[in-house]
């Protein structure tokens, strides 16, 4: 019989937790280079949250992380993209079928389900898309969620179809890139959380960081489509209840309102079926190489290891500055 973990109030399968990814993700080298601080005094005030270990090799131990995370993903894209053979071009007929759109009825329609209704959105002297296109960008982002490979990739490739332009515009960002900086975010944050022990025992509610990614993937504003993955995860483990909340904080279940306002998610547990949390792990994975197999149709070259360094904890090794041989040398750090 598994070893069993009993923490607040849940009894858990031990051997039922494991990092996603872990025989192509380094994972340990998360562990091997971070740990979980409480009431660490030696700060003031008093710090609460992740840290790294300073080693002499960390810095090279979390570059080799970025890279391997990277490869992870680039390798999963191109064996994605194997299964779909090129498709004609086409300028008429639907982008997504009638099942999808009474699924998502609050972004999909009648017309921006016809391909002509793409066309002629971009029916300029140039082929582009702009700010009042992101009834669109939301669509891409649907699609991505629900495996559309095949129509994303034939638009990509269509002259007059410029998806590319959907990536990132608007001045917060409503373009589809915002479904890889919420699946990254969460994917790294929740993997991360188990690799330094913080998962099983609930203290991954302790850190700000925890509040601050529930508001980034569940707080509703203008075409925010990449949250749907992120709505259904948190409302199947009972911490989330509004489709709609454009309070940061409203749409949570079980919110102590007594409690010092950066902690007002530490009694949002979202770990206690871990079969649940792995199958969103794996829909975070596969969001991650769609938008990467995305990119390079639309002839985009994702930079991996520049928003992996970005994200929490990995920017507390990698310094913005660090950053940059991302861009210029990542082939010879």
């Amino acid at each position: 019989m598994a070893p069993l973990n009993q923490t607040a109030g849940v009894v858990e399968l031990r051997n039922h937790i494991a990092m996603h990814q872990s025989h192509n993700i380094p994972w340990h080298l998360i562990s091997s280079n971070f740990e979980f601080k409480e009431n660490d005094k030696s700060f003031t005030p008093p710090f609460l949250g992740l840290v790294s270990k300073d080693n002499p090799n960390t810095l090279q131990e979390i570059n080799h992380f970025v890279r391997k995370f990277a490869q992870a993903i680039r390798t999963f894209s191109d064996t994605e993209r194997a299964k779909y053979p090129d498709q004609k071009l086409q300028s008429e007929g639907n982008v997504f079928s009638d099942e999808l759109k009474k699924k998502y009825p609050e972004y999909l329609n009648d017309a921006n389900q016809r391909i002509e209704y793409w066309i002629q959105s971009a029916n300029r002297k140039v082929a582009i898309y702009g700010t009042d296109n992101g009834d669109l960008a939301d669509i891409v982002k649907i699609l991505l969620y629900e495996n559309e490979l095949p129509i994303l990739i034939m638009m990509a490739r269509h002259p007059n179809i410029p998806i590319a332009r959907l990536q990132e515009f608007g001045y917060y960002n409503v373009g589809f890139s915002r479904v890889m900086d919420s699946a990254l975010r969460a994917y790294l944050y929740f993997n991360v959380a188990e690799a330094t022990n913080t998962l099983t025992n609930g203290k991954y509610t302790y850190s700000k960081e925890y509040g601050d990614l529930l508001k980034d993937v569940a707080t509703v504003n203008y075409y925010s489509a990449q949250e749907i993955p992120h709505h259904q995860f948190l409302q199947s483990c009972g911490v989330y209840g509004y489709e709609h909340s454009y309070d940061t904080c409203q749409g949570f279940i079980g919110i102590n309102r007594n409690r010092d306002e950066g902690e007002w998610s530490r009694d949002l547990h979202v770990h206690k079926d871990f079969g649940r949390l792995k199958e969103y792990l794996k829909t975070l994975f596969a969001l991650l190489y769609r938008y990467d197999l995305l990119l390079r149709e639309c002839e985009i070259e994702p930079r991996w290891e520049w928003e992996i360094a970005g994200r929490f904890p990995i920017n507390k090794v990698i310094s913005w500055a660090s950053k940059f041989y991302y861009i210029f040398l990542v082939d010879i750090i």
